[in-house]
């Protein structure tokens, strides 16, 4: 497996690439990999997407046009209000789990706190 592919691949079409991960193992994989494939502008960060306040975080504190938003299995619900207020222009959400996309899409769309 390779950590950070998506990052990986866009990495060269953007000016920062930032990677956020709740796992320390997958960071170290992932600057592993972004430096191996010879990815200079990608930044690493763990961190709880879950957790109660995300708000002293140095990367929410930037504007952001683009987030590539990859969740793990059971979703990014508890991200979303944090996502919201970073207000990019497009938003890509991968899921593996279509069930988890699909609530998280609904509550996107239907959640008068993101709107």
């Amino acid at each position: 497996m390779r950590a950070g592919q998506f990052l990986t691949g866009i990495g060269t079409a953007c000016e920062i690439g930032r990677r956020v991960e709740g796992v320390a193992k997958l960071i170290e994989r992932a600057r592993a990999n972004a430096h191996r494939n010879g990815i200079g502008n990608a930044q690493f960060h763990q961190a709880d997407l879950a957790g109660p306040d995300l708000s002293h975080m140095p990367w929410l504190k930037r504007a952001y046009s683009h987030l590539l938003l990859d969740p793990p299995r059971l979703g990014a619900r508890e991200m979303l209000p944090a996502i919201a207020r970073l207000a990019p222009r497009r938003l890509l959400y991968v899921s593996c789990h279509p069930g988890h996309w699909r609530e998280t899409s609904e509550y996107w769309y239907t959640s008068t706190d993101l709107n």
